[in-house]
């Protein structure tokens, strides 16, 4: 049997992890709203952060010791955590008033952003088939905002929270680090335990025992669907698995729909089709970028 075939299984099992982690990250992001209209963003993101953190020690213990998770570029790690927990904040808020699927939608600009962004920040170079798939997702932006985004600044407001994801995730290839991936996990949700924890005083809630479980169970999702990714990652090329991160628009159309009752507006579900599409292209020139160039 050649590699070619060899490596089929691999990639099959690449994807169905994936698959299986943005589900997972629907599934925390489901008991996220559901918490959203009784505790405050922040006591939000403690449970979550919290049980995330100890998903990260478990394995990071598991894979070597803790000493693994010593870091040279603290700094950096705490730049990158200050982008993300913002980011975090502002989509975390939006899902009080959208659907899973709306907030979805705005989040599938991501990928768009970051790719606008590696040309003056990492100084990559991007061709003009890219360029006019940016183009046309960022149409689908405004076709998924339309006129109610004057009426619903929320929209905004996750459209921000995409922006600094963006950024984030270019911070994160700006800083190329050999450390290990339990790091990246390690230091941002520390820093959001503890941040989080300061301002309980100011508008903590007092959860039920179920309630406080609940929260911290949706973080250990959160933690497994990220090391799953990562796995998956791994066993597959990232051009083929980063595109089924648009499943997660089926997933929440789901559970939006049996769960509260979101019934997504038209120009919502085609806008997110063209900016899925340009993303899956993206991702397609990225993959052959990736093999034309040298390491």
């Amino acid at each position: 049997m050649d590699g070619h075939a060899a490596g089929i299984p691999t990639r099959r099992q690449g994807i169905m992890l994936a698959l299986a982690s943005f589900a997972m990250f629907t599934a925390m992001d489901t008991v996220v709203k559901l918490l959203s209209g009784r505790f405050h963003v922040l006591e939000v993101m403690l449970f979550t952060s919290g049980g995330a953190l100890v998903v990260t020690l478990l394995v990071a213990q598991a894979r070597g010791g803790l000493h693994r998770l010593k870091t040279r570029m603290l700094r950096r790690h705490l730049a990158r955590w200050a982008l993300s927990f913002t980011s975090t904040v502002l989509i975390f808020s939006s899902y009080v008033e959208l659907s899973l699927a709306d907030v979805y939608a705005i989040l599938f600009t991501s990928p768009l952003i970051a790719t606008a962004l590696s040309l003056p920040l990492l100084k990559e170079q991007v061709g003009w088939r890219r360029w006019s798939a940016v183009g046309v997702g960022f149409a689908g932006v405004l076709l998924m905002l339309g006129p109610s985004a004057g009426t619903e600044p929320v929209r905004l407001l996750a459209l921000c929270g995409a922006f600094l994801h963006a950024c984030a995730t270019i911070f994160l290839r700006w800083m190329r680090s050999g450390e290990p991936v339990e790091t990246f996990a390690l230091y941002g949700n520390v820093m959001t335990v503890v941040l989080a924890l300061s301002a309980m005083p100011f508008v903590g809630v007092l959860p039920t025992p179920l309630e406080a479980a609940i929260g911290l169970t949706a973080g250990v999702i959160a933690g497994c669907a990220f090391m799953l990714l990562v796995q998956a990652y791994h066993l597959a090329e990232a051009g083929l698995i980063a595109p089924f991160q648009y499943s997660q628009m089926l997933y929440g159309l789901l559970v939006g729909f049996f769960l509260f009752g979101d019934i997504p507006e038209v120009t919502t579900v085609l806008g997110a089709a063209v900016v899925a599409a340009s993303g899956v292209y993206v991702f397609h020139r990225e993959a052959i970028r990736s093999r034309t160039s040298p390491a």
